[in-house]
C-alpha cells in the first residue's frame, strides 16, 4: 500500500484553504458591496448584509423545525467524524495509487472500532483535469499532479448493529465550482412543499453519487440504525442523501440518523421544513471559530437559506481560517466531549 506523502497532505490543505478563501470572497461579492448589518450590540452577522439579525431569528422561529426524537450520540459522533477523515484519505490515496480500489482498511487513520464493519462500496467517479495542472508542471508541484483519473468521494459500511454512509468534503475543482453554484432549484418539480435547494449540491448528488447509493442500498439491514454523515460539502451531500433515502426507501426511513460537520446551508425554509418532518434525527456539529458553516448566507439576492438539524457547537480557535475548518479541529473537540447543544456566547461570534 502506497503511503500518503507529506507533500500531498500539504497540497490538499493548501487547496482547501484556497477554496475556502475563494468561496468566502464570492459570497462577499454577492452582497454588492454593502456593509455588514449589525443587529444587537456585539454580534457579528458575518455575510448577512441585506437582512438583520432579528429577521434571521424570525425566519428560523417561523419554520418550527421538528426536533430529534433520539438524543445526540457522542460515542457514535466520534466514530462518524473519524469516518469523514477516512473519506478524505481515501480520496488522497486514490490520487497516489492507480491500483487503489477504494478500500479504507489500510488507510492511516483507520481505527479498530471499524473492524466489525464490512465495506460494501466506494463512491467513485472520473475526475476532470484541473486547469492548474499545466502550470503545476512548470514548478516543483509537478510531482503532486494526480497519477490517476479515478477519484473517490466516500464509502458505505455495514455491521450487525449499524449502517454508515460517508461523504467527503471538497477537494476537486469541479466541487469548488459546485459550492459557488448557489442558485436555488426545485428539490422535486412535482412537489412544491419540498422547497428549493442549492443547485451545485443537488447536481453533485443526483448526477453522480446517488447511483452508488441506489446500487448498494439493498445490502443494508433496514432493521438497524443507518447513519449518514459528511464534513463540509460532504455534510451538504449527507442532507440530500438522508432525505432521498427517507423518500424512496420506506423500510429505512425510521432508521436514518444524519450527523454532519461544518455543513453549509442546503435549501430554503420550505426545504428545511420538508426535510425536518422526514429526517428529524439530524445533528450538525459546528466550530464557531469556523466561518464556512455560515455559507451560503441566510439571504443571498432573492434566495433564503436555512440550516437543518439540531446544532451542536464548540469553539476550537486555531488562529487561522483553514485549520478552524479542518476535520482535525472537529475531531479534537468531539473526542473531548466539548460540543454542546446550546449557543456558545463568545465575542465576535454570531450565534446560529
Amino acid at each position: 500500500m502506497v503511503k500518503l506523502s507529506r507533500r500531498q497532505l500539504l497540497l490538499a490543505g493548501f487547496f482547501t484553504g484556497a477554496g475556502i478563501s475563494i468561496t468566502t470572497s464570492h459570497f462577499r461579492d454577492q452582497i454588492n458591496g454593502d456593509k455588514s448589518s449589525q443587529g444587537e450590540k456585539g454580534s457579528d452577522i458575518a455575510y448577512e448584509a441585506k437582512i438583520s439579525e432579528s429577521e434571521i431569528r424570525q425566519i428560523r422561529r417561523s419554520v418550527n423545525l421538528k426536533p430529534p426524537l433520539i438524543p445526540y450520540n457522542r460515542e457514535m459522533s466520534k466514530i462518524l467524524v473519524r469516518c469523514c477523515r477516512l473519506a478524505t484519505e481515501q480520496y488522497l490515496q486514490g490520487l497516489e495509487d492507480p491500483k487503489y480500489n477504494g478500500a479504507i482498511a489500510n488507510l492511516p487513520s483507520y481505527f479498530s472500532q471499524l473492524n466489525d464493519y464490512e465495506q460494501i462500496t466506494a463512491f467513485r467517479a472520473i475526475r476532470q483535469r484541473s486547469w492548474l495542472e499545466p502550470l503545476m508542471k512548470q514548478t516543483w508541484l509537478r510531482d503532486l499532479i494526480p497519477k490517476t483519473d479515478l477519484i473517490y468521494a466516500g464509502f458505505i459500511l455495514k455491521s450487525s448493529v449499524n449502517n454508515i454512509i460517508v461523504f467527503r468534503g471538497t477537494q476537486e475543482a469541479k466541487e469548488w465550482i459546485a459550492n459557488l453554484n448557489v442558485q436555488q432549484i426545485d428539490y422535486q418539480s412535482n412537489n412544491p412543499q419540498a422547497g428549493k435547494v442549492h443547485q451545485g449540491f443537488y447536481n453533485l448528488y443526483f448526477n453522480g453519487l446517488k447511483q452508488f447509493l441506489d446500487e448498494a442500498i439493498g445490502r443494508l439491514n433496514p432493521a438497524i440504525p443507518c447513519y449518514v454523515t459528511g464534513h463540509s460539502l460532504g455534510g451538504a451531500i449527507a442532507v440530500l442523501a438522508a432525505l432521498d433515502l427517507a423518500l424512496n426507501f420506506s423500510n429505512l426511513k425510521e432508521q436514518i440518523q444524519m450527523y454532519n460537520y461544518a455543513p453549509p446551508r442546503v435549501g430554503n425554509p420550505s426545504f428545511a421544513k420538508f426535510y425536518s418532518d422526514l429526517v428529524s434525527n439530524s445533528y450538525r456539529v459546528v466550530n464557531q471559530a469556523d466561518s464556512t458553516w455560515l455559507l451560503p448566507p441566510t439571504q443571498l439576492d432573492n434566495a433564503i437559506y436555512l440550516h437543518v438539524g439540531q446544532r451542536w457547537s464548540f469553539i476550537n480557535q486555531t488562529g487561522d481560517l483553514n485549520p478552524n475548518h479542518q476535520l482535525a479541529a472537529y475531531q479534537d473537540a468531539i473526542d473531548h466531549n466539548v460540543e454542546i447543544s446550546q449557543p456558545i456566547i463568545a465575542p465576535g461570534v454570531f450565534q446560529r
